[in-house]
């Protein structure tokens, strides 16, 4: 089945962003208004939300280390690439701002994993997301 995804490019196109954000600041430990003044500089304001992304950047760099711990525990560290924990970082941050439906934020995530990772990743992330998804 393919989505529609034409009428919500903005939110698409700024998700991505938001997982590229979270993936370099997991490689080597970013600044927040160093992350966003690289992603304004780098997009378009027409192309992307700068809210959408500054709230969620926001969101995991208070909860950063919330984040990262229930990333790390309950059987989470498997081998997982660090793209494939930013694309679980980001459904986390969404489940703290509770203004997605969980069912929205797996598909967005499962999305992001397809585009990203590598081919099996969708799966993996999948499993993962039902099991810390309701901690």
């Amino acid at each position: 089945m393919i989505k529609n995804l034409t009428k919500h490019k903005v939110s698409v196109k700024t998700r991505e962003c938001i997982i590229q954000a979270l993936y370099q600041s997991l490689m080597e430990p970013t600044d927040f208004e160093l992350l966003m003044q690289q992603f304004t500089k780098e997009n378009n304001p027409k192309k992307i939300s700068f809210d959408l992304l500054k709230s969620r950047l926001q969101y995991f760099f208070a909860n950063e280390e919330q984040i990262i711990e229930l990333l790390d525990t309950k059987n989470m560290s498997d081998n997982y690439q660090v793209i494939d924990k930013a694309i679980m970082a980001y459904a986390l941050i969404e489940r703290g701002l509770k203004e997605l439906p969980k069912e929205v934020i797996f598909d967005e995530s499962i999305r992001l994993a397809r585009k990203f990772s590598n081919e099996s990743a969708y799966k993996f992330i999948n499993a993962k997301l039902e099991k810390i998804y309701d901690l």
